[in-house]
């Protein structure tokens, strides 16, 4: 156990949510091919997963359950002791996968995260903040926020695919939000290279469990957005803008 004056670090966490989730996925193979496996099965099975990949070059098809199982973004947890009030709580923070234009993969992703907390918090209270590349209108918020589920797509890679849907995730809150009764105007002002214009909306957040009581929440901005094109700028180091929040214990 590390410990500082306020608080004490009981364990961490590191874990990659795309990998986790390929675990549980099971490649389709065609009946047809079974005996030929036992023939030559690691021959076979190496040139049946690169398979979907050339054809998709070919059809111009993607599979979103194989391109989620594929990214690499991890969630860190920690397990902290608050030494005045001998209370022990998580922290969570994740970067969600920038796929605005495959919004399925990132609700693959948003229930993959909530599934690796569920795992490891052990009913401790806990706070989930980060980047989540999605807006306040976005089925990954109304996921996190209020256990509303978009229909999980059907992959033609693999015959079975975590059954996310089944679980029951206990709904998060967002600090900012149960202050001041809405998100922040926008934390990011961007100009990604394949959009027209700059990008302006709320995607960050600080969410936290039934266990904690947000107190304060503050959205830092120093600037006008209209005063230049995009962050970062001379007076924005990045082209988010932070977030800030205490909490108190939920009795």
């Amino acid at each position: 156990m590390v410990r500082c004056r306020k608080y004490a670090l009981k364990s961490f966490v590191l874990e990659n949510v795309g990998e986790e989730l390929g675990k549980k996925c099971v490649k389709r193979v065609p009946a047809c091919f079974e005996n030929l496996i036992s023939l030559g099965e690691n021959t076979f099975r190496w040139l049946w997963n690169k398979l979907p990949r050339y054809i998709a070059k070919f059809q111009h098809y993607e599979d979103m359950w194989q391109i989620a199982t594929r990214r690499n973004n991890r969630f860190l947890g920690l397990t902290l002791h608050h030494l005045a009030a001998d209370r022990s709580f998580n922290m969570y923070t994740y970067h969600m996968p920038c796929e605005f234009k495959r919004n399925d993969v990132m609700n693959i992703h948003a229930a993959g995260l909530l599934s690796g907390i569920q795992k490891h918090t052990q009913e401790l209270p806990y706070i989930l903040a980060g980047d989540f590349n999605s807006t306040p209108s976005s089925s990954v918020y109304a996921l996190v926020t209020k256990s509303i589920y978009s229909p999980f797509p059907k992959s033609t890679v693999y015959s079975r695919v975590p059954s996310l849907q089944d679980r029951i995730y206990v709904p998060l809150t967002s600090a900012y939000f149960a202050l001041h009764a809405r998100e922040p105007p926008f934390t990011n002002y961007g100009w990604p290279k394949d959009l027209s214009k700059a990008f302006c909306d709320t995607i960050d957040y600080i969410f936290c469990n039934r266990g904690f009581e947000p107190v304060q929440a503050t959205h830092i901005n120093t600037t006008s957005r209209n005063d230049v094109l995009c962050f970062p700028s001379s007076k924005e180091p990045s082209d988010h803008l932070p977030l800030q929040a205490s909490f108190n214990f939920a009795e």
